[in-house]
């Protein structure tokens, strides 16, 4: 290596995408059931917590991949909404 290279640790990432984006992305039940969730504010979801949301209504009534903290990671990270879930 010559001098003028120079290593640098922002250039090293995981070769994984996000799972949520991969497998449930625009147009899909998943991506429009967490979009209507996220804008529906916390005082009208009649309790329906987000571990509660992910758990019971993505996971076993869509069918959908991914541990609340996935999803959740995905909200944060990706769409950077994590004040909304």
């Amino acid at each position: 290596m010559s001098q003028s290279e120079k290593l640098d640790w922002r250039d090293v990432r995981a070769d994984k995408d996000c799972l949520i984006c991969r497998e449930y992305g625009e147009g899909t039940p998943q991506y429009e059931a967490l979009m209507d969730y996220m804008n529906t504010p916390r005082q009208d979801r009649h309790g329906v917590r987000w571990h509660t949301f992910v758990t019971l209504f993505l996971r076993d009534k869509l069918k959908s991949k991914g541990a609340a903290s996935t999803w959740a990671r995905h909200v944060d990270l990706c769409l950077d909404r994590r004040a909304d879930r």
